[in-house]
């Protein structure tokens, strides 16, 4: 039949295919029988097969048709189904599942179970079946056009990934491309073939092609999705042919298919000279669009107003901080191009790039600040010139900063220093570095010539405050300048957002409600909702659903959290009274900090409240 219906080439990949049956279908005959599982039947050991046995006899037989050549791999497993337990022998034995060809593989460790489900495309078992279909494809007696021409399985079977018995006919499958997920659970009989003459009456559902990224869009879906079609069909016409220009054996013939193989080729080539032309137009419009979400910002008033006012000021500190995730970072990048657009010079340290030899002692901190400064404004660095370590530490960076940075610019500059909180685990710098960017922002405050020199200066410090440290707040640089706190996003500012992103559609009033019940206005976990359903990924009602859950997709957020709560039993206990009580709860002035500081509580008065319900679900069947 695979002849009669034009196949002239088959790949068989089989992966413990009990060819000649199992021992263990003979062991359970008679619970089989009587629960009616006629596979179990099916598959007895073939000394007692009868059914079995013609159909190896069949199989060899096709085998030796000249008419169809076969191509084949087979996967055997290695161990018992259950280990070491009753069971001492493999479900499909080797001489069982090594029947046919004569280049098996024993897959190292694998039982009948998971032989069948590879943990990951680089499980042996997907790397061979990519490898059989590359070999397979390099074998091929006829070559189709290599870039358009991939076709598949009908869209049903696409879209389930389900390759079970699946046929691949009259083009390429790029081999690249078959995943774990498509090998699926049951890979037995994979057929890759090559169709020969058929009527132009039973095109098949084609596979999406694969294509260069720069081919396959139009200026609208709709016009993108026409032309597919319109080439896909164009494809299948053009395989046919070849197909039955290779398999004519009349010169008369021979020659009409030749000749109309060469103009239906040129018309695919015009179609898909078309398709790139529409993918350039259409990046010529997407590219816009992608970056305009890249730079979607919400605005919380009067956050911004506040800190451009700041900046202008001579010898400005600003002071952000705020749980991790809460936008600081962004608001950072907002002022400092306000700054560009005053025409001030701009640098931002960010103290996540300093290695732990950078943090070894004060000095070597500071030297490494002052060559990063240089550096960004494009200056040689000399440190050695200016810096004299018999006048201290804190008084050569000083001096350095004053006599060189400051005084060879012609404008102002604003320091922004970012992930601030990186130096509260190193006591030995942060007790003398805050005590040095406090000196800097009083000196501005003078009216001689120092005071000139240091009003160019615009300190701005960022620090995320799950670490914040017990400061001396009589010395610390975090009770002058100006205090910014990042609260949450508002109702309004979350549908704005919603808007921005396109997504306005797929939340109702109702829907909107339930967001704001279970997460508030966390900018973090709004973004992560909006990101999940931009990619179409989940509904929203799922992922409500699951959002408390280890499923969800907050889980490496929450785990976070729980393990900052782990490593001190009183916040531990304290924060399982806040999400048990019916109302606020009243704690200590530090441990309310401390939750605070986490983002897991919400301070009203002088009580604390959850955050948010997520907060609570998750943690009500976490702290036990």
């Amino acid at each position: 039949m695979l002849v009669e219906r034009g196949l002239n080439r088959i790949g068989l990949f089989l992966v413990a295919s009990p060819s000649l049956g199992s021992d263990y279908a003979n062991m359970l005959g008679l619970l089989s029988s009587v629960m009616g599982h006629t596979q179990a039947s099916a598959l007895r050991f073939s000394q007692s097969n009868v059914w079995l046995n013609d159909l190896d006899k069949d199989f060899i037989n096709l085998k030796g048709n000249k008419d169809l050549q076969i191509k084949g791999k087979e996967l055997i497993e290695d161990l018992p189904l259950y280990g070491k337990g009753f069971i001492k022998k493999q479900i499909v034995e080797p001489f069982s599942g090594a029947k046919y060809f004569g280049n098996s593989f024993k897959v190292p460790g694998s039982d009948h179970s998971t032989i069948a489900t590879p943990a990951n495309k680089d499980a042996v078992q997907h790397r061979l079946l990519v490898q059989f279909i590359k070999e397979f494809l390099q074998e091929e007696i006829l070559t189709p056009k290599p870039d358009r021409s991939l076709k598949g399985q009908t869209e049903k079977q696409v879209i389930n990934n389900d390759l079970r018995n699946a046929q691949f006919n009259g083009g390429l499958i790029n081999a690249d491309t078959v995943s774990v997920g498509q090998m699926g659970g049951n890979v037995y009989n994979i057929h890759f073939g090559q169709q020969q003459a058929t009527s132009g009456n039973t095109p098949s559902s084609p596979q999406r092609k694969e294509r260069s990224p720069t081919a396959g869009r139009s200026s609208s879906p709709q016009e993108r999705d026409s032309l597919e079609k319109v080439y896909t069909l164009q494809s299948q016409k053009v395989d046919r042919l070849r197909n039955a220009w290779v398999i004519e054996t009349d010169p008369s013939r021979k020659f009409q298919y030749e000749q109309q193989l060469q103009t239906e080729e040129r018309t695919l080539r015009e179609l898909g000279d078309k398709l790139d032309a529409m993918e350039q137009q259409l990046q010529t419009t997407e590219k816009p669009r992608v970056e305009a979400e890249k730079d979607i910002y919400i605005e919380r008033p009067p956050i911004e107003d506040k800190c451009y006012n700041a900046i202008v000021q001579p010898g400005a500190l600003i002071r952000i901080k705020a749980p991790q995730r809460m936008g600081k970072s962004l608001l950072l990048e907002k002022i400092l191009d306000y700054a560009r657009k005053q025409s001030y010079e701009t640098i931002k340290l960010d103290l996540k790039l300093a290695d732990n030899s950078t943090l070894i002692d004060l000095k070597t901190f500071l030297h490494w600040l002052c060559v990063n400064v240089s550096d960004r404004l494009n200056l040689e660095d000399k440190t050695e010139e200016y810096w004299q370590d018999n006048l201290g530490i804190n008084t050569g960076c000083t001096r350095y900063f004053q006599r060189y940075i400051l005084s060879n610019i012609n404008t102002n500059l604003v320091f922004a220093i970012d992930n601030f909180e990186r130096l509260f685990e190193h006591d030995n710098i942060f007790s003398e570095f805050y005590l040095l960017l406090r000196s800097w922002y009083e000196t501005a405050k003078q009216g001689d010539r120092m005071g000139k020199i240091w009003k160019k200066l615009r300190l701005i410090v960022v620090n995320s405050t799950e670490v914040y440290p017990t400061l001396d707040i009589n010395r610390s640089p975090f009770n002058v300048g100006v205090a910014v706190e990042l609260p949450e996003f508002n109702q309004q500012q979350i549908q704005e957002m919603i808007r921005l992103y396109g997504l306005d559609h797929l939340f109702s009033q109702e829907g909107l409600e339930q967001l704001i019940s279970l997460i508030g206005g966390h900018p973090y976990l709004v973004q992560e909702v909006i990101s999940q359903l931009k990619e179409q990924e989940v509904s929203l009602q799922e992922l409500l659903t699951l959002a408390p859950t280890e499923q969800g997709i907050f889980s490496y957020h929450l785990r976070q959290q729980l393990e900052a709560l782990e490593k001190d039993a009183q916040l531990k206990e304290s924060y399982k009274r806040v999400i048990t009580a019916d109302q606020a709860v009243q704690l200590s002035p530090e441990v309310t900090f401390k939750l605070h500081s986490l983002g897991l509580v919400k301070i009203v008065r002088n009580d604390c409240v959850a955050s948010c319900d997520l907060y609570r679900q998750y943690f009500l069947a976490r702290l036990r």
